[in-house]
């Protein structure tokens, strides 16, 4: 009887995990379907479910990027370039991914990345940031301080050392510092 649900259990959990890039990719979860797909390629090149999955959803994961991309950055948030920059490295992720299996690199042989474009953004973004923790040392409140400290750091993450960004970062630091 134990045999029996232990094998019964083993069964369902294969029967589902041959699906779940499938599925994922019907419900638009596009990086984690192709992700699935290519990990099944990996143990299984000749997998047909996975080679569907890669074959139909990266056109439509790469699409769904541009219009996310296009969205983000047409809109009047100041991070704006922050949304970009995890768009973008999700997709340069799948596409190291791609590039490191050969039976996904031979259903994708040239897999999209945005190398070039992401140091635009890592610039966008530190420029948002640092300018954001201006405004905020210059309410010169300690809590506005705290905040400018986090716009600083987020910056100086970006793009290390951005202008005079560490400088700013001690300022913040000992304007928020309570002393006794």
């Amino acid at each position: 009887m134990n045999k029996t649900i232990v094998i019964f259990g083993i069964i369902a959990i294969l029967l589902s995990s041959c699906s779940t890039g499938k599925k994922a990719l019907q419900k638009g979860d596009y990086f984690s379907a192709l992700s699935k797909a290519v990990e099944r390629l990996k143990s299984t090149p000749d997998n047909k479910n996975a080679t569907k999955v890669l074959h139909d959803g990266y056109p439509m994961t790469l699409e769904w990027t541009q219009e996310e991309l296009d969205q983000a950055l047409s809109s009047n948030n100041p991070f704006k370039w922050e949304q970009a920059i995890n768009l973008m490295e999700q997709v340069n992720r799948l596409s190291d991914q791609i590039r490191s299996i050969p039976a996904a690199r031979a259903i994708i042989n040239n897999p999209k990345n945005y190398i070039s474009e992401l140091n635009l953004a890592y610039e966008k973004a530190a420029e948002a940031r640092y300018n954001a923790g201006l405004t905020e040392l210059d309410a010169n409140t300690r809590e506005s301080a705290r905040l400018a400290f986090d716009h600083f750091k987020t910056a100086d993450h970006f793009v290390s050392g951005y202008k005079n960004v560490r400088e700013l970062i001690n300022t913040a630091k000992e304007k928020a510092t309570v002393k006794v």
